[in-house]
């Protein structure tokens, strides 16, 4: 996003387009080929120069694919499903509750879904390539929160140990189908009144990603 400096109409163009982004809340989003990142440009007003002139420009910030629709939905549910630290990791952040309400969403996307496949089934019965088409998309679909729907529950099932148990351990479901417990480690952090306190950690590798469980109110 630039304007040639010596052009009038293209700083016009940049600036009718970057103060239509800024009013509208927009950014622009571009795939960078062969890599799993986005880079996302952000309207923004800033001083530059000696003079410190107000300039419109856009900020830029190279982001994990997908990263933005992630987000969305954070917003859409008011749930906080993401956190990011400063070098813009991104970290899964789930409580027991917010696990149960994706859990009941899928299972009503899945019921949704089912419904369609069975009124494209039942209707006059012809096979046209484009019901076949439909049909052959919403079992895809189907197949795919199928498999979301049983990590979701395996994700719940480790929070809700972890949740219940007095000392704080969380059951892990081995790749071969058995189950093993791991302990945690007990490590200085603050409460929400800013009291020092002693909180349970589990830190695993699952799926080659690293996963934490903590608790937010240890005393409870």
């Amino acid at each position: 996003m630039a304007a040639d400096a010596e052009d009038a109409s293209s700083v016009a163009a940049f600036e009718a387009n970057h103060k239509a982004d800024l009013e509208g809340r927009r950014a622009v989003v571009i795939r960078i080929p062969s890599t799993d990142r986005e880079l996302v440009l952000v309207p923004v007003k800033a001083r530059t120069g000696k003079d410190a002139t107000i300039t419109p420009l856009y900020w830029g910030y190279a982001v994990p694919v997908h990263l933005l629709s992630l987000a969305s939905t954070v917003l859409h549910y008011s749930r906080l499903v993401a956190v990011f630290d400063l070098d813009e990791t991104l970290l899964m952040a789930h409580s027991g509750d917010s696990l149960k309400e994706r859990i009941r969403r899928n299972n009503k996307t899945k019921d949704a879904k089912i419904g369609e496949l069975r009124s494209l089934s039942s209707d006059d019965g012809s096979s046209s390539p484009s019901r076949i088409e439909q049909q052959k998309q919403l079992q895809a679909e189907l197949a795919l929160l199928e498999a979301e729907g049983k990590l979701l529950q395996q994700d719940y099932e480790m929070v809700d140990f972890y949740r219940n148990d007095p000392q704080c351990r969380v059951l892990v479901r081995d790749p071969g189908g058995g189950m093993s417990v791991a302990e945690p480690t007990w490590e200085k952090s603050r409460n929400l009144q800013g009291e020092e306190v002693m909180r349970p950690v589990v830190r695993l590798e699952l799926n080659g990603k690293p996963c934490w469980f903590t608790r937010i109110k240890p005393e409870s």
